[in-house]
């Protein structure tokens, strides 16, 4: 019985690796990334273990330990156009919320994306190695409020290693919204 269904199963598994060209032909439908003119790849998944990491000591409040990623001339970003610039504003600002503002941050549903761009497509994109997250946060707010929201986060490596960009794609209204924050 078992090997019939093997028998019937191994032909449908074969189809389902092809896919259709415009010329209707079927081709494998290999894993694997990266686009035809070289401009991006896989980049190495120790990236993804130093965010992880990272993410780690950042919900435990280990501002210190966190900010261990960045390069001393990193900028963090927000999508609505606001940002940080130096390690240092960005350790101010965390150790600061952290004390006075954020009680608890749980993180989860996470999911990591590392990428090497070779060829940026504008000339303001960066090219180098890029960590994309996603995860789902949970925070209680000093005041006794609660949020939760989910935020994209992208990181930018320099050559030492060190994140000298973070952009953070969240609606930030919704939190300033909780904590009676002002623009």
């Amino acid at each position: 019985m078992r090997c019939l269904l093997i028998a019937l199963l191994a032909p449908v598994l074969l189809l389902s690796c092809k896919t259709r060209t415009a010329e209707g032909k079927g081709e494998s439908d290999e894993l694997k990334f990266g686009m035809a003119d070289g401009s991006a790849e896989f980049a190495e998944t120790k990236y993804v273990e130093i965010g992880q990491r990272h993410s780690v000591m950042f919900e435990t409040g280990n501002i210190q330990g966190w900010a261990g990623m960045f390069a001393d001339n990193a900028v963090l970003q927000w999508s609505n156009g606001d940002s940080l610039a130096g390690k240092q504003a960005i350790i101010n600002y965390w150790t600061t919320r952290r004390t006075d503002v954020v009680e608890s941050i749980d993180l989860e549903s996470d999911i990591w994306l590392p990428i090497k761009v070779n060829k940026p497509q504008q000339e303001v994109d960066l090219p180098g190695v890029w960590l994309l997250n996603w995860h789902q946060f949970n925070t209680k707010y000093k005041n006794g409020k609660t949020l939760s929201g989910w935020v994209h986060t992208d990181y930018h490596f320099n050559a030492d290693g060190k994140v000298d960009r973070m952009i953070q794609y969240i609606d930030r209204a919704p939190i300033m919204a909780v904590t009676g924050e002002k623009r």
